[in-house]
């Protein structure tokens, strides 16, 4: 059934007739524009007031009597051209709706597809748009914003960009970079990023629950829930100030203060205290360098490139350091000589301005002067 354009009055019969081919009650009408009025188009004019439910309306519709199936087609529109001379009319692209369920009262479920040509009228489907609000694209996606952020907003509940694999294609994921001087960046946008964990970012397996990773956007830290695999690891050496730390392992625990660039002992107690070679006691076991004023909240140094606050004698770059015996939570250029003495070697001079690489060694040996 057709209608007039611009009225409400149902057409029964199309007779062929100049510039219209075709005809009848059924069966494919084209109609040539006449180009004397300009490039070939037809316009559909709807003279009411304008709203927000008029307008011009072209309908596609399928009805031959019975309930519209599932995967069967409501209309299409085709895009033609002519592939040669004979008038040989031929698709470049089409888009088509198609029922995504059988219809009734309570279901009219439907997909938009979009498909264009390639090759010798190969039509295949670029883009689907389906009732559940999913699009699903048949290839690769560029966004060719010259510039600034291509976003994902949502109008209520978490924004979520989700990369899926199906089982059977491999589990595996990947974000890859095209150019090598591209870098990623993984940013939040939150109002609040200094106090709290409001703009963390998290990587997250859904099924179990588990936060794989979580990177902490107020203070850098990144807290993996697994076991961490670093083949090669880039140690940085620290800075000349007093207790800065390039690259180590640190431990958050222990009880009492410390002084910065300092060196400790654990205490069977729990407590931390200055480190000192005049007696085993007091530094025969776990050995680390202060880098604030409370262990168990800014961190204790086990081993890697540090800043002591003083060493004793006269430092050469690659010279073995030592516990002092005579200065408390220091090193010495120096091993120690007097009877009861503690020699330990606690880690090598990387500069002359007490810039060190920190690893205590496991053994020690008591003097007997």
């Amino acid at each position: 059934m057709a209608y007039y354009v611009g009225m409400n009055q149902a057409i029964t019969s199309i007779v062929a007739g100049t510039n219209l081919s075709g005809g009848g009650t059924s069966g494919a009408v084209t109609l040539n524009v006449d180009p004397v009025f300009g490039a070939a188009g037809i316009t559909i004019k709807d003279t009411t007031a304008s709203s927000a439910t008029e307008g011009g309306n072209l309908i596609l519709a399928s009805d031959d009597g019975a309930v519209m199936a599932d995967n069967h087609r409501l209309g299409v529109i085709e895009f033609k051209g002519a592939e040669d001379t004979s008038n040989t009319l031929t698709n470049g692209a089409r888009i088509q709706c198609i029922a995504d369920a059988a219809w009734s009262a309570s279901e009219n479920g439907a997909s938009l597809q979009f498909y264009t040509t390639d090759a010798n009228a190969s039509e295949s489907v670029v883009l689907t748009l389906d009732s559940n609000k999913l699009a699903t694209f048949a290839g690769d996606i560029n966004a060719t914003k010259a510039s600034g952020d291509h976003k994902i907003n949502a109008s209520s509940g978490p924004a979520r960009f989700t990369i899926e694999s199906p089982s059977a294609n491999g589990n595996d994921v990947y974000l890859g970079l095209k150019s090598s001087d591209t870098t990623w960046l993984l940013k939040t946008n939150r109002g609040d990023q200094i106090s709290g964990n409001q703009g963390d970012f998290f990587i997250r397996e859904d099924t179990a629950g588990v936060n794989a990773l979580i990177l902490e956007t107020n203070t850098g830290n990144a807290t993996f829930a697994g076991n961490v695999s670093i083949p090669k690891r880039k140690m940085t050496v620290s800075t000349t100030a007093d207790g800065n730390t390039g690259s180590g392992d640190i431990v958050y625990f222990g009880t009492g203060s410390s002084v910065v660039g300092k060196i400790y002992h654990y205490k069977s107690d729990g407590s931390w205290e200055l480190a000192d070679a005049n007696t085993v006691a007091n530094c025969d076991g776990l050995l680390a360098v202060a880098i604030g004023t409370d262990p168990d909240v800014d961190g204790m140094l086990l081993r890697g490139m540090v800043t002591l606050i003083d060493i004793q004698g006269t430092e050469a770059v690659g010279d073995v350091l030592y516990l002092s015996e005579s200065a408390t939570g220091s090193a010495d250029c120096v091993a120690p000589a007097g009877n009861g003495d503690i020699v330990r070697i606690i880690g090598y001079c990387l500069t002359t301005d007490d810039q060190i690489w920190f690893n205590p060694d496991n053994t020690f040996v008591e003097v007997t002067a």
